[in-house]
């Protein structure tokens, strides 16, 4: 099923539906064909971008010097009452910045009497379940799962990219757009002007360089801690987000945001195709240092987890696959990065005790080492890492 089946399957069950995309993952053209398939059974669709009204006179400025889109919201809302109407917010994270708490909730008070059903399509935020902007969103109460937007696999990415091309060459170049765009539909318009004429799939064209630069200056990929992220990335040694510190955790949301990295961490962090990978290595070369030396360490961890029972549910926490090395994989990057790349991650000791807490700690140290009944949860799980060799 894909996006548009599963927004019209639901919103008549559910009259909010946010739908969640990315950088040039085609948030406009989805809104633009969902409207035009609506308004096949009903003519009482409305498709407005939130990021219009910003640029248009139909905003104001409050007292205190704030944008606001309130009068136009009021108009949207009085005229979709007429008919039950559904409407379609484009950039709806414009919406929720630069519209009062006060018109918010009115929108949510229609909603819920079912007199009007909206549809969210907006980007990312950079902390999806908290902040500002995740406090602002709640207020809607919105009682179904955001639907994500994902790039094309690597199947429709190449049917898709067979349209830009007619010679010869059709198949290799398509499958060259369709490895260095990794999917995303935005990010093939960009790149389609450079697809060599008689390339391979790693073929790197030289006057991309200049483009892959302008693209780390825009977004702003040299700051320091964005930088280590990429560079951890690059080398496969980022641990999973549970483990990291909230400046890499806000780093990790951006770098999702702008569609370097996929939102779908089942696999681990992987970079959405050749070109955001070429984006990343331009910033961060490899490097030589590997987790070798940790893995023993990684791995004690986790024969330890599994033995006293607690190992699938710690995997479950942070995101993996309970598959045996998985655990010791992620231990491994924590330890890596708390010694070379500290700002990344928190302090094992207190990953531990949020993981486990006091009762946990004292079973698992309970089976290397005697434990005093007196010991805190961090005296506990600094005497655990103690015991196993591993400084904290």
């Amino acid at each position: 099923m894909n996006t548009i089946q599963k927004i019209i399957s639901n919103i008549d069950n559910h009259n909010t539906i946010e739908v969640v995309g990315f950088h040039l993952c085609g948030k406009s053209t989805l809104s633009e064909t969902l409207y035009e398939q609506m308004n096949v059974s009903t003519s009482s669709v409305l498709l407005q971008s939130a990021q219009k009204w910003i640029h248009s006179n139909a905003h104001q400025v409050t007292e205190d010097n704030r944008l606001s889109v309130n009068s136009e919201i009021e108009t949207v809302i009085n005229r979709l009452l007429e008919n039950n109407g559904y409407w379609i917010i484009d950039d709806a994270e414009i919406m929720l910045a630069h519209a009062s708490e006060k018109i918010i909730l009115r929108i949510e008070e229609m909603v819920r009497k079912k007199k009007i059903q909206i549809i969210l399509i907006r980007n990312r935020f950079v902390l999806e379940n908290q902040g500002w902007f995740h406090d602002r969103r709640s207020l809607l109460n919105i009682d179904l799962p955001a639907i994500e937007m994902k790039a094309f696999d690597i199947n429709k990415a190449y049917e898709v990219s067979t349209t830009f091309f007619s010679d010869n060459n059709c198949h290799q170049r398509s499958e060259w757009l369709a490895a260095w765009s990794g999917g995303i539909p935005g990010l093939m318009y960009e790149l389609y002007h450079f697809t060599p004429e008689w390339p391979h799939i790693d073929s790197f064209p030289n006057h991309m360089k200049q483009y892959i630069h302008q693209v780390s200056h825009n977004y702003l990929l040299h700051d320091k801690t964005r930088t280590n992220v990429i560079k951890a990335l690059c080398m496969g040694l980022l641990p999973p987000r549970r483990m990291l510190s909230d400046d890499a955790n806000i780093e990790i949301g951006y770098l999702m945001l702008i569609g370097m990295i996929s939102s779908d961490l089942s696999e681990g962090y992987q970079f959405q195709g050749k070109f955001w990978e070429h984006v990343a290595f331009s910033i961060s070369p490899k490097l030589q240092m590997t987790k070798n030396s940790f893995e023993n360490q990684g791995l004690e961890l986790e024969i330890l987890f599994n033995s006293s029972g607690f190992g699938p549910g710690l995997c479950e926490d942070l995101d993996l696959e309970n598959e045996e090395g998985r655990l010791a994989e992620a231990f491994a990057q924590h330890l890596f990065c708390l010694i070379y790349l500290p700002e990344l991650v928190i302090s094992i000791v207190d990953f531990l005790v949020e993981a486990l807490g006091r009762v946990g700690l004292r079973v698992l140290l309970s089976q290397i080492d005697k434990v005093e009944k007196s010991l805190s949860a961090k005296k506990l799980s600094e005497k655990l890492l103690l015991q196993l060799g591993i400084h904290s």
